[in-house]
């Protein structure tokens, strides 16, 4: 069993942020994973049974509310859609993410998933027009 409370993230995590932590610390051991943005969002959208990040996405910003500044919204959305394996996680700033995971888990239900539509393409120099 990993101790969470040796964790520096611990100390600044709610009670239900240091539970969710000491799940996560448990499942990159067991898992023999590193502590790091790729890792964290894995078990996020597992733990959330989520399949798209884009869906986490659309959670983080129904809950933000709208209230967003354009660089926020870009470095969440990479964060959500494309994690590093090489940036580490386990900085005190990274501590907030664990009191949102459990936000995530009652907004699943309520935030639908993005719907994303496959294009259509049409040939170039094609008409549909009668001659």
């Amino acid at each position: 069993m990993t101790d969470a409370s040796l964790d520096p993230r611990f100390s600044t995590c709610t009670e239900v942020g240091k539970a969710e932590l000491s799940v996560y610390l448990q499942w990159i051991t067991d898992a023999k994973l590193a502590d790091t943005e790729y890792s964290f969002i894995a078990y996020v959208l597992g733990r959330a049974q989520i399949k798209d990040p884009r869906h986490l996405f659309s959670i983080w910003t129904h809950q933000m509310g709208g209230n967003i500044d354009r660089q926020t919204k870009s470095q969440i959305r990479r964060f959500f859609m494309n994690p590093s394996s090489s940036v580490a996680f386990n900085s005190v700033q990274s501590a907030g993410w664990f009191d949102f995971v459990p936000t995530v888990y009652q907004s699943v239900p309520t935030v639908p998933a993005p719907n994303i539509q496959i294009p259509t393409f049409t040939k170039v120099g094609f008409s549909d027009l009668p001659d």
